[in-house]
């Protein structure tokens, strides 16, 4: 993937100066309060039932009840809206030919700055590379770790932060069409480039579900194992990816991540992986760095590349203790660059 320059903004540069400097402060206790929320359980719940639908592919018949993409579409909406009345839930729909690619979109308005806003996102879709010509729309694609387990991620969260107040607002999405393009994602960061928007970080959870120690990642589909410790395990290791160059917004937000996990989730370890993305491969986080946001990409270590895009990416390949850590993770970055404010 070739290198594009950052175009960096003063007032992303003010708030990571600002957070970076307060990282000899000890833990905000209503931070804590937020993520001791994060269940386990639902996320499980949630993983298992994105995987029940056993296709996302963007080409399956979306007006199926059950299976499909539609279907799974339509759960997540529901599941954004049962979270509170505050979020502001929306499908969001580009073309890809003849078909709609639809990322789903809740909105947690800030109290104070609703302007500046922080997003947390997931793709959605689903693919099985094994299966090809006409049988390929509707294979078995079940896409437990990549990516119901990212999705799972964002939409506890959703459900978690929806019942706090910030100074500035969330947005919370699962986006469609990141296995054949980053449709989805492509068409949103581009319209709030051209919008200016003020997007002061993009966090995208990708393939965050696996956590098997002293696996590391094959070199199947261009994966990145020489990254990992130098004794090989990778088992409670998070992934944080970010593109040159080393002043970066992105790899400051990286920087952000790593100290959010080092305050509130100690016993999960960050590596800071000073590229964009693994070898050859892209996601979600790509279109916003390319239209100068401050994004990151968080990937498990135990990234499981041989079960990807089968239908044997299975939610028993996924750790929902290991993913609720990916959540809280995120959330106290989120929480600490969005400012939590107090409870009323």
């Amino acid at each position: 993937m070739a290198k594009r320059h950052i175009c960096l903004v003063p007032t992303t540069l003010l708030w990571v100066v600002a957070t970076l400097s307060a990282r000899a402060a000890p833990p905000d206790v209503g931070i804590q309060k937020m993520l001791g929320a994060v269940s386990s359980d639902r996320i499980a719940a949630t993983v298992k039932t994105l995987a029940v639908f056993e296709t996302r592919g963007n080409y399956s018949d979306p007006n199926q009840k059950t299976r499909g993409i539609g279907a799974a579409r339509r759960w997540i909406f529901d599941q954004f809206q049962s979270c509170s009345a505050r979020l502001e839930v929306s499908y969001d729909t580009a073309k890809q030919g003849s078909t709609d690619v639809t990322s789903v979109i809740a909105v947690l308005r800030g109290a104070a700055e609703p302007g500046k806003r922080i997003v947390v996102a997931a793709h959605y879709d689903s693919i099985n590379l094994r299966v090809k010509g006409a049988q390929a729309a509707e294979a078995p694609a079940p896409g437990a770790d990549d990516n119901a387990s990212g999705t799972a991620v964002v939409l506890e969260l959703a459900r978690v932060m929806s019942q706090y107040r910030f100074r500035k607002t969330i947005v919370f999405i699962a986006f469609a069409g990141e296995e054949i393009g980053m449709v989805g994602s492509t068409r949103y960061a581009a319209r709030a480039r051209a919008g200016k928007e003020q997007i002061e970080a993009v966090f995208n959870n990708d393939i965050v579900g696996a956590n098997v120690l002293g696996v590391t990642h094959n070199i199947i589909d261009g994966s990145d194992d020489a990254t990992g410790t130098p004794d090989g395990e990778t088992g409670n290791r998070l992934r944080v990816y970010s593109p040159d160059s080393p002043d970066s917004a992105s790899r400051r937000l990286a920087l952000v991540v790593q100290e959010a996990a080092a305050r509130y989730v100690p016993a999960l370890k960050i590596d800071l992986i000073p590229t964009a993305d693994r070898f050859g491969r892209t996601g979600d986080q790509a279109p916003f760095q390319s239209n100068g946001f401050a994004a990151i990409r968080l990937t498990s270590a135990s990234e499981d590349t041989a079960s990807q895009h089968t239908a044997n990416d299975l939610p028993e390949g996924v750790s929902a203790a290991f993913t609720a850590g990916v959540a809280r993770i995120d959330g106290a970055a989120i929480a600490t660059l969005a400012t939590l404010l107090p409870s009323r």
